[in-house]
C-alpha cells in the first residue's frame, strides 16, 4: 500500500475545501438522518477531490458521492453535489 499510495499534505487550500466538504456532508447527514460527520471525513473527501482520488468505504456519510467506491452490500445510488 505504501509503495502505491500518494501522501497528500494539508495546506490552506485543502483546509478550505475540507470546510466546504464538511457543510456538504453535514447537510446530507441531516437529510438522511445520520450522525454528524467528523472533520476527518471532510478532510478525506477534500483530499480525494483535490487529487482526483477515490474513497473506499462503508461509511454511510460517503455512500452517494462520485468519489466513493462503496464497499457495502447494497447497490450505490449516485449523488451529484451542486457546485
Amino acid at each position: 500500500v505504501v509503495r502505491t499510495s500518494r501522501i497528500a499534505g494539508v495546506g490552506e487550500k485543502t483546509a478550505l475545501l475540507a470546510a466546504k466538504c464538511y457543510f456538504e456532508l453535514a447537510a446530507i447527514a441531516k437529510e438522511k438522518r445520520l450522525g454528524d460527520p467528523s472533520l476527518f471525513d471532510a478532510a478525506i473527501l477534500a483530499i480525494a477531490r483535490e487529487v482526483g482520488g477515490k474513497v473506499l468505504t462503508r461509511d454511510a456519510h460517503f455512500r452517494d458521492f462520485p468519489e466513493t467506491i462503496w464497499l457495502g452490500r447494497e447497490e450505490r445510488a449516485h449523488y451529484s453535489p451542486q457546485a
